[in-house]
């Protein structure tokens, strides 16, 4: 939440956190942060507040009594729904302002301009000229002016800005031609122009010039338009322009170069019939908005935001964001990005409040206001009757830290990793080597990461041919790396011994449980993995044992591992099979087959829970051991592949 803020910007609110400590409130609201920036001594906030008669002990002599007991931990009490939102109007007069950190004053004006809540309440006692604060910090000109205004700066489109003004400062008093789908963003950069011409941040041939908006599609006959020679005029839907229209005049203005314009069409035909239009030739200069990205879609989202989450009274986390831009073209819109993800994430936000509407009204004042995140917005798709998608990494251009991966099915390439483990040779005599292991490694690691279907990256898949207990602790170092996924393979002789033991290359056959690798330590490390999901894949002897030790004393129950998947190519007490002169062993053979040519019928991905019914049908027709199964959660959902027969 704070990342733009500056560190006495941050200290407000850690201040404001330890107020409500002091004064027996399990909540922190507005009122705490007003507190906090009287106490915030030789700041320009704290100078005005003094100098408007705000002291400690006047706000204090209106503070609320205590709701309950005191929590130990200041930094655990929870924000009020107002408070949260002062962080956001803070950072949205930090953009306004052009400033690169949010500082103390934008934290006091957002304070000023809300209408509700505990401060207002305090201020309002205490006969506080909010409006005069409000011009002493921003000016006259925007002291009334909501943060969230017409008005803007633009976000996003630096390029095009530059652009639009160099054209409409050119000597030959040119006129701009704006083409673009609806939605793209073409209004918005109108906009930001007005913005600086507002505040004086164009050329001087700009400068104090009036833009005035009209859309033609909306005008009738007899509308009059009340317009200054000097004014530059945006029309939406130019291409009714040479129609016999309220704005037939403007056209003859343009042709004459009497009339600076800047004209606004959706698609390419209206934009060349303009630009070819006899009249019109060589007085237009085109100017193309172009759908952005996702990750480019990203800043404009935030800011659109702002109006949804005020409407709804929401908040809405980054991984929303994210889903939304790179899967806005699933959902049902005529609008482009980035209307049509702002469109989406609208009806996904209408979701999250209807969904808290049975919530306690006092307690909803009081704790956290609902949060719209990824799965509201995935929500919104399956009820369109669309298939969850798979959510791709999505980089935010403006500040990768800002933006937490989401990825719903397949693994995120950069926060997963597979650990594929095999032992084929053997130091003892009394056991026999496994040459297609070494295969199962190779193939199942080209397999993973093939560059079409694969889900993980390169230099994320660590093999381990023929480990001995040096290779222990590297091992474990790996697991505990992921944050997203970790997938976890083991192929080679395996021992049934009060438990499963999983062989090493030095491993002897008469003391199998001190020279062997336990699965408990395997189940150690997925224990101590930060990972949010976590695969096992088996293929040796006894596998099954690992299902049924980790059950407990519930056999067939659930794992008692959080998030983990564990697929076993035989039963408890089952062998095995590697089959003499096969490149791979049959288990392994038969997943490689899986998924290098994917399920018919299967959808985009090859989700793990689908796997068993495939290996099974493969395995039982060759007649080898059938494999099993075992997860907890929705990690079924999960996909390790894309379907190559999708």
């Amino acid at each position: 939440m704070f990342e733009k803020f500056d560190a006495a910007a941050r200290r407000v609110f850690l201040r404001a956190q330890e107020e409500a400590h002091e004064l027996g409130h399990d909540y922190m609201g507005t009122e705490h942060v007003l507190l906090a920036l009287v106490g915030a001594t030789g700041t320009t906030a704290s100078d005005l507040l003094r100098d408007a008669g705000i002291t400690r002990g006047r706000a204090l002599a209106t503070f609320p009594r205590a709701r309950g007991p005191a929590r130990e931990d200041p930094t655990g009490i929870p924000f009020t729904r107002r408070a949260k939102e002062i962080c956001g109007l803070a950072v949205t007069e930090s953009e306004n302002a052009e400033d690169r950190e949010v500082r103390i004053e934008h934290v006091l004006i957002a304070l000023l301009r809300q209408s509700d809540g505990g401060a207002f309440r305090i201020l309002d006692e205490l006969g506080v000229d909010r409006a005069g604060l409000l011009t002493k910090l921003v000016g006259p000109s925007s002291a009334d002016t909501p943060p969230a205004g017409a008005e803007r700066p633009a976000v996003g489109r630096d390029r095009e800005l530059q652009r639009l003004t160099q054209i409409l400062v050119r000597r030959g008093r040119y006129s701009v031609l704006l083409s673009g789908p609806a939605g793209v963003g073409k209004t918005e950069l109108v906009r930001g122009l007005k913005y600086r011409i507002d505040r004086g941040q164009v050329p001087s041939q700009l400068r104090g010039r009036r833009l005035v908006t009209f859309d033609l599609r909306r005008m009738g006959d007899d509308d009059a338009l009340d317009v200054a020679p000097e004014d530059v005029v945006c029309v939406d839907g130019a291409e009714r322009l040479t129609e016999d229209t309220p704005l037939l005049w403007l056209h003859h203005e343009i042709a004459s170069g009497n009339r600076q314009t800047i004209l606004m069409v959706r698609d390419e035909e209206a934009r060349d019939s303009l630009l070819n239009d006899p009249w019109l030739r060589g007085r237009l200069i085109s100017l193309a908005v172009e759908e952005p990205g996702p990750a480019e879609a990203l800043p404009m989202l935030r800011r659109g935001m702002v109006a949804v989450a005020g409407h709804y009274d929401v908040s809405v986390a980054d991984e929303a964001l994210v889903v939304a831009a790179a899967h806005a073209g699933r959902y049902e819109s005529d609008l482009a990005l980035p209307a049509r993800a702002l469109d989406l994430l609208d009806e996904a936000a209408a979701l999250t409040r209807v969904r808290a509407a049975s919530r306690d009204p006092e307690i909803s004042d009081i704790l956290d206001e609902p949060v719209v995140c990824a799965e509201d917005v995935m929500a919104v798709l399956e009820m369109s009757g669309i298939p969850v998608p798979v959510v791709d990494v999505v980089p935010d251009a403006g500040s990768p830290a800002a933006v937490r991966v989401v990825n719903r099915l397949l693994p995120a390439p950069a926060d997963s990793a597979a650990i594929l483990i095999g032992t084929a040779a053997y130091s003892d005599p009394r056991l026999p080597d496994l040459p297609s292991v070494a295969a199962n490694l190779t193939d199942l690691r080209d397999v993973l990461t093939d560059p079409k279907h694969g889900a993980f990256a390169p230099e994320r898949v660590h093999v381990f041919a023929d480990p001995g207990w040096a290779d222990i602790p590297r091992i474990a170092e790996l697991a505990a790396e992921p944050l997203d996924t970790l997938l976890l393979y083991y192929a080679g002789h395996g021992f049934s011994e009060d438990g499963l033991y999983l062989g090493l290359s030095a491993t002897k056959a008469a003391h199998i449980e001190v020279s062997s690798l336990p699965y408990t330590q395997i189940r150690r490390l997925i224990q101590r993995s930060p990972c949010r999901r976590c695969v096992v894949i088996l293929d040796c002897c006894y596998a099954g044992t690992a299902i049924e030790f980790m059950a407990g004393d519930q056999p067939g129950g659930e794992l008692d591992i959080k998030g983990a998947y564990v697929l076993t190519a035989t039963a408890r007490t089952d062998k095995a099979h590697a089959p003499e002169g096969a490149r791979n062993s049959a288990f392994t053979a038969a997943l490689l087959r899986i998924l290098r040519d994917g399920i018919s019928g299967g959808g985009e991905l090859i989700r793990i829970e689908a796997l068993l019914p495939e290996l099974t049908r493969e395995l039982r027709a060759g007649g080898f051991p059938l494999p099993r199964q075992r997860a907890t959660d929705t990690i079924g959902d999960l996909a390790i592949h894309r379907n190559p027969a999708a």
